[in-house]
């Protein structure tokens, strides 16, 4: 089994004042979480497992129960970079002459609204 990246989970909801974080990481045995309130250092916490098994079944339930309660989850900075990276390297066409036009920037749009609920 492969040591899985760090995910990355939000859950802000105004009427409730929440404004949260959590975040997960698997490498083998052993599953690292980080917890708190957007802002602030939060507090973090190791689960040891006796097995890489038991540790994924463990990691997977957690990430399926934060999504039940609202969570959602956030692009890691770097991902988001290559997409954008490559939606810029893709919008060149001959009948543009290099230069990005209108089509592109309402994809591009669409595509950062869409991906950071933002218009």
């Amino acid at each position: 089994m492969a040591n899985y990246p760090i995910r990355r989970f939000t859950y802000v909801d105004p009427a409730k004042n929440a404004d949260k974080f959590w975040h997960v990481k698997l490498n083998e045995n052993q599953i690292q979480l980080w917890w708190g309130r957007n802002g602030t250092a939060g507090q973090s916490k190791v689960l040891d497992f006796s097995s890489k098994w038991q540790a994924e079944n463990v990691y997977l339930d957690r990430i399926q129960k934060k999504l039940g309660e609202g969570y959602t989850e956030s692009k890691d900075v770097d991902e988001a970079g290559r997409e954008i990276d490559d939606l810029l390297n893709h919008a060149a066409g001959p009948e543009d002459e290099g230069g990005p036009d209108g089509d592109f920037l309402r994809r591009l749009r669409k595509k950062v609204a869409a991906q950071y609920g933002k218009g």
